[in-house]
């Protein structure tokens, strides 16, 4: 496009240049026309006139030789003259051509400017509708990512809750029990495996059951109750206090040994009562809950390394 518009702009300018010529030229044949016109005008007329009326006219012989010898003499002149200006007049005709030609260039490169324009136009679209495709491709990889981010920080969020459960497992794995109580004893769990009683660390509504999965994927290995706001945290059996302090993200932590390799892990507590080391009967207290109605206190019963229904258990007592 650029150098069809650089030949439109040389063409325009020859033409111009052309133009000026062609003015000068006129001018000059102009100036060169007038006496010649007005000498052949006289010529002509003298020529039409018959040689009886010369012979006629009133003057000598001498005259008439003069006039012959005059007109001899002025014939090279016109005839000079007329050479030049017919030499002007091709010279004004190549100049017409070349003006042609120019026209003609101008023409062409103007047909070529419009043809480069419709093409450049045509790729434009063509980059346009590539640039949406694309860009509508971008689109769905981004809506992609953003799913595939989902679904790491939950398999992150999976993972850390399972690490949590393992860690809180090896911990109670290593807590060396309480020697055996005497058969006797009521607030004990034999180790039969069956409870003597068993009870719930604090009344409320049961927000998760044991087995159930939370959102995350993680089954959950206790019972979650939601107490009320300040509510008292009671010692679901009698035991011995193995641990009493706060443990990462679940707030307050209290384990309770039952002995017979029978545990209770309570979870969620707002303040603690009890330490380790003590002992406490069924239904002592061992801290409170949060005053917030969102507090939640979890309860995870174990026999081993085996997590058992708390509801089974209280039932069975």
């Amino acid at each position: 496009m650029q150098a069809a518009q650089s030949d439109i702009a040389a063409a325009q300018a020859r033409i111009q240049l052309i133009a000026s010529l062609q003015q000068i030229a006129r001018r000059k044949i102009a100036d060169r026309q007038g006496p010649i016109l007005h000498l052949t005008a006289a010529l002509q007329t003298m020529a039409r006139r018959p040689p009886a009326l010369a012979i006629a006219q009133p003057g000598s012989i001498e005259d008439i030789v003069h006039v012959r010898l005059l007109l001899a003499d002025t014939l090279p002149v016109i005839q000079a003259r007329t050479a030049g200006l017919r030499a002007d007049l091709d010279k004004q005709t190549q100049l017409r051509t070349d003006a042609e030609r120019a026209i003609a260039a101008l023409g062409a490169s103007q047909k070529l400017l419009a043809q480069r324009q419709r093409e450049l136009a045509s790729l434009e679209q063509t980059a346009i509708r590539k640039s949406q495709r694309l860009a509508e491709q971008a689109a769905d990889e981004q809506q992609r990512a953003l799913g595939l981010g989902e679904e790491a920080r939950d398999a992150a969020d999976r993972m850390q809750s399972a690490e949590d459960a393992g860690d809180i497992r090896a911990r109670l794995e290593r807590l060396a029990g309480p020697d055996m109580r005497p058969a006797g004893a009521g607030d004990a769990m034999p180790a039969s495996g069956r409870a003597s009683r068993y009870r719930l660390p604090t009344p409320g509504r049961v927000e998760t059951g044991y087995g159930e999965v939370s959102p995350a994927g993680v089954r959950s290995r206790g019972l979650t109750v939601a107490p009320q706001p300040g509510a008292d945290i009671v010692a679901p059996a009698a035991g011995t206090i193995v641990y009493a302090k706060p443990f990462r993200s679940y707030g307050q932590v209290v384990i309770i040994d039952h002995g017979g390799g029978w545990t209770t892990t309570l979870t969620g507590l707002a303040s603690i009562a009890v330490r380790a080391g003590q002992h406490v009967a069924q239904g002592d207290a061992i801290g409170s809950g949060g005053a917030s109605r969102n507090a939640r206190v979890t309860a995870e019963l174990r026999h081993g390394n085996r997590p058992i229904d708390i509801v089974a258990m209280a039932q069975a007592g």
